[in-house]
């Protein structure tokens, strides 16, 4: 990776080095090596990190198939997020400001505050994640978000496959549940549609469905949603 040199480097830079010495009871690759130079305004970083030998439950991060997924690996899902929630870090994933803008893109009057941070993965998805060992890439974000951020990501990007996020919704059911959830999942609906990683994938509609319920439910006024009901209603017919 790249950053100007005269740049804040942010919580990105050495993500992945910082998950490999102080995340040890997790099932992350380790970075064996790291290296780092300047090159006029440039300053790079290059790591040298295990290699994982087994195939992740999804070639994209949205959920199109149901993946071979057995009781083991779930609790292994389970122990890795409620070890990693208990982990002491100044570092920060996402911040209030960061938060607030993206839920307000849906409805700007609903009230945005966090009752629980804790440190998650932040980009926790099924291109991320491996079977049948429950190995978790990509740390290079990760650090303290809403309480239930990592589930809300990990639900919003199973809707597809309604099985599996019948699944993740019954095993997580107090943190999706719960207001910092919630407004967690707001938060990844806005990030997926922004990133373009739905274009033409069946997971478009379900999100745009589930955003609507969420709107709903956290009281937003119906004329902030009522274009995701159009929406979703259009592309059902």
């Amino acid at each position: 990776m790249s950053e100007p040199v005269d740049g804040d480097l942010g919580v990105f830079w050495d993500g992945n080095a910082t998950a490999s010495q102080q995340l040890s009871g997790l099932r992350v690759p380790r970075v064996w090596r790291d290296w780092e130079t300047a090159e006029r305004d440039l300053r790079f970083r290059a790591e040298l990190m295990s290699y994982l030998n087994e195939p992740t439950c999804s070639p994209s991060a949205a959920l199109s198939a149901v993946p071979t997924l057995s009781e083991t690996w779930w609790m292994r899902l389970a122990g890795a997020l409620s070890y990693l929630s208990e982990i002491s870090t100044d570092r920060i994933a996402v911040d209030i400001e960061r938060f607030t803008s993206r839920i307000e893109i849906w409805d700007g009057a609903i009230p945005v505050s966090v009752q629980r941070w804790v440190p998650a993965h932040a980009d926790l998805h099924w291109a991320q994640v491996t079977t049948p060992g429950c190995w978790i890439m990509d740390w290079e974000g990760w650090g303290v978000a809403p309480a239930g951020f990592d589930a809300a990501s990990l639900y919003l990007h199973s809707l597809a496959v309604p099985p599996v996020a019948e699944l993740v919704r019954t095993r997580y059911a107090h943190e999706l549940g719960a207001h910092d959830g919630m407004l967690s999942q707001l938060y990844i609906a806005s990030r997926m549609l922004d990133r373009g990683d739905l274009d033409d994938h069946p997971a478009e509609i379900a999100v745009l469905a589930h955003a609507g319920t969420l709107l709903r439910a956290l009281g937003a006024d119906p004329g902030s949603y009522q274009h995701l009901i159009r929406l979703v209603k259009r592309a059902n017919r």
